[in-house]
């Protein structure tokens, strides 16, 4: 009897945090995504005249993977986080913006919108 009570204890928690903070959760997983192409592109190409874009994925990446991961257990420090995730996706963004290639061009659109979307939320 306790195993089923808490079974559906733990199904209740996963479904609020699905609620709480699935578009986020995705949003930011497209961010990372889009980062991780970006360094790859950025490598191949000319990798010493985009460091400063390899470094701004890179962060951006690091910093949205810790945000899912918070968000993802529905922790008290999530919003907090995500205050911190919209500020670096924005330096992203930036950075990215300054060179015109296609990888570089859709990441900082997605990183622009994490960070909207993870300012939206934050304390």
């Amino acid at each position: 009897m306790l195993d089923f009570i808490c079974n559906d204890l733990i199904i209740i928690i996963k479904i609020r945090i699905q609620m709480s903070f699935s578009k986020q959760i995705k949003i930011c997983n497209a961010c990372i995504e889009s980062c991780e192409v970006c360094i790859t592109s950025c490598l191949v190409g000319n990798a010493s005249k985009m460091s400063g874009c390899i470094q701004a994925c890179r962060d951006c990446s690091d910093i949205c993977s810790m945000t899912v991961r918070l968000m993802s257990r529905n922790s008290k420090h999530a919003n907090r986080l995500a205050a911190l995730c919209a500020m670096i996706s924005d330096i992203c963004a930036k950075e990215c913006n300054k060179y015109e290639d296609e990888e570089c061009i859709k990441c900082a659109k997605a990183c622009k919108k994490c960070s909207l979307e993870c300012s939206s939320i934050s304390n």
